[in-house]
């Protein structure tokens, strides 16, 4: 069996830890992998040429964290068609269920929720706060956004957002965007950042004001930040979860459903970064001895 493990990017500790993930299915079941990805989360075109690649490279199956889902639709089918079996890890794509097609996603809802807690009980459920990284593209991104603004009615609703920015996967906009709003919006209490590049770009704009803004965001390879006072706290998918399901998935698909799945984020604060669920979430060491 060989398979092709395709993220949305390399390099960054979200990813790695799915590299985690599917190493150990690998190790178990006896597989060879093939992991590649672009180098930028927004190079649609290189993921796209890189999940084609392994379609008539012979591969048996993909598991394929999308940049954008909407892009990669035709692909896929035609590794549905081909007789693959495919696994959409992270975030979810609008396909009809297929025997060959099994989603393994993030609880959005759950992450925007997480957030809407934790700046509430920051806040002491009254203040201004401003959303960062948001896209109207991506469904995974429209959710949690969603989700954040109803938990807040809902439990907080003292607690207003009063801005909304755009750049998802642009750190210098976003920083460029944070440090904007701490200049010019002093009654701004926090910051909900909903993707990684926007928790750098806001991270590094708190840093350079010395504001004491509350940051939470979105971010494996920020969990040690917690322990400093520019971020407050993240909300952390458990992608090490998703790469061993879905190599586990992939080897017994008899075995367990095909509806998809959504494993529930934690957040992560300075409290609990050093307890064994945390940790066993944040692993990225995937090399074999």
């Amino acid at each position: 069996m060989r398979i092709a493990v395709i993220p949305r990017t390399t390099g960054t500790q979200l990813w790695e830890a799915e590299h985690a993930g599917v190493e150990a299915g690998a190790k178990r079941w006896n597989v060879t992998l093939y992991w590649n990805a672009p180098t930028r989360e927004d190079d649609v075109e290189r993921q796209i040429a890189m999940f084609e690649r392994a379609i008539d490279q012979g591969y048996d199956a993909i598991v394929l964290s999308p940049d954008q889902p909407l892009s990669l639709l035709s692909s896929v089918n035609r590794a549905l068609a081909h007789g693959l079996r495919v696994v959409v890890v992270g975030s979810p794509m609008p396909l009809a269920a297929h025997p060959g097609l099994k989603q393994i996603v993030n609880d959005d809802s759950e992450s925007g929720r997480l957030a809407a807690r934790r700046i509430g009980a920051q806040l002491h459920g009254h203040g201004e706060v401003a959303v960062l990284g948001v896209d109207g593209d991506l469904s995974s991104l429209v959710r949690r956004e969603r989700a954040f603004r109803l938990e807040l009615a809902s439990n907080s609703p003292d607690v207003h957002i009063v801005d909304e920015e755009a750049g998802a996967f642009n750190r210098a906009h976003v920083e460029k965007t944070a440090a904007d709003i701490i200049r010019t919006q002093p009654r701004v209490q926090a910051i909900f950042a909903l993707t990684s590049e926007a928790t750098q770009g806001s991270f590094a704009a708190v840093q350079n004001s010395g504001s004491g803004l509350i940051l939470v965001g979105c971010e494996q390879d920020f969990a040690i930040s917690v322990t400093s006072k520019e971020m407050d706290s993240l909300i952390v998918e458990d992608t090490v979860g998703m790469g061993y399901q879905a190599i586990q998935w992939i080897m017994e698909p008899g075995d367990s459903n095909n509806s998809d799945v959504e494993l529930k984020p934690l957040l992560v604060t300075k409290d609990n970064l050093h307890q064994k669920d945390v940790q066993q979430m944040l692993a990225f060491y995937w090399k074999q001895e």
